[in-house]
């Protein structure tokens, strides 16, 4: 969950923020492991098709990292991530990351974005979906999953 800090974006003249977010003992640092459960972290290094690499963040600070490569939110979801609300998947294209998929804890799809939250490409998008349904990460039968995976009650 996205949290907003009124006037957090405001810096003073050396760019330093004039109003950091609160430091919360419940957020994970940022060395500490994410831990994902079976088979979707078996799916680490999977090759999709020519060019899609799926990859597993491996801890909070690396979600910062992704956050910024893609220029999205996903340093914020370090807490929700630790506690099993949210399992995160990054595909690379090429070898560089291009889009993150959020999946719940049922086996849906809440998000699946590429950089700066624009929608991934119907062909990735297909391929990858196919491939976590074959990997028994995604649940063909639930109605969140069938717009993704083109098909409506199959």
């Amino acid at each position: 969950v996205a949290r907003h800090y009124p006037g957090r974006n405001e810096l003073d003249l050396r760019g330093r923020a004039l109003h950091p977010p609160p430091v919360r003992a419940d957020v994970p640092s940022s060395t500490e492991a994410l831990r994902f459960p079976l088979p979707l972290a078996d799916l680490d290094g999977d090759v999709v098709g020519r060019r899609l690499r799926l990859t597993i963040p491996r801890t909070t600070g690396q979600l910062a990292v992704w956050g910024n490569r893609l220029g999205n939110c996903l340093g914020s979801f370090a807490e929700a991530v630790a506690v099993g609300r949210s399992w995160l998947l990054g595909v690379e294209v090429e070898g560089r990351l291009a889009y993150c998929m959020e999946l719940t804890p049922n086996r849906s799809i809440r998000q699946f974005l590429g950089a700066h939250n624009r929608r991934v490409p119907i062909d990735d998008a297909t391929a990858v979906c196919t491939h976590l349904v074959s990997a028994g990460v995604l649940d063909p039968q639930n109605r969140n999953n069938w717009g993704w995976l083109g098909t409506y009650g199959a």
